[in-house]
């Protein structure tokens, strides 16, 4: 965690989401946004980076739909393995035989070769599939904290430059105000003279 100087420290932090072409229906859910932070004391990125991970990963609604993933994922692959069991049975009939009969009205026409196609395909999608369940955590940091090393504001000239306006602008009403003062005074003793 961090401590209250640390977070004291922080100016500003905005969170920008990043717009993405959706691919597919199951992509439809994730979503990029960069994060920038404004801070005098660049000693705090690592942690605060830290943190804010830790709060998205242990926020109730991440961890729902993360595990409901994982069950959806993991129901998908049971499912392609009892296909790939049931298809490497077929192959195993078709290599000894026993779907060849003879006589007319048992005559089967099949293409073996879309046995084994249809193999590597559920194959293919299996490890997908796991590879998918591996980084099925909602929450992964693409690309840590850019640290600048020249500070991006307030810079030198523009602050002096401003705070001289100011300066100027607030003696300029000051002066109106006097001349105005002395007015009003000279203008009472003239009447109060008449």
């Amino acid at each position: 965690t961090m401590s209250e100087e640390d977070v004291a420290e922080i100016a500003r932090i905005e969170i920008e989401s990043v717009k993405q072409e959706k691919a597919n229906a199951e992509k439809a859910e994730s979503a990029i946004f960069i994060v920038t932070v404004k801070t005098l004391k660049k000693e705090i990125f690592p942690k605060l980076q830290e943190n804010i991970i830790n709060h998205l990963r242990n926020n109730e609604f991440v961890k729902i739909r993360v595990e409901q993933r994982k069950k959806y994922t993991n129901q998908i692959i049971k499912k392609i393995d009892e296909e790939l069991l049931a298809l490497e049975e077929l192959r195993s009939r078709i290599t000894k035989g026993e779907l060849i009969q003879t006589g007319k009205e048992n005559l089967i026409l099949f293409d073996p070769t879309s046995v084994n196609s249809k193999i590597l395909e559920l194959n293919k999608e299996k490890v997908n599939l796991q590879n998918s369940l591996e980084i099925i955590n909602s929450i992964q940091l693409v690309e840590g904290f850019t640290i600048f090393e020249k500070p991006v504001s307030p810079k030198l000239f523009l602050s002096v430059m401003g705070g001289a306006t100011v300066g100027l602008f607030f003696v300029g009403i000051l002066i109106v105000f006097k001349i105005i003062r002395k007015m009003l005074r000279f203008s009472e003793e003239k009447i109060g003279q008449a």
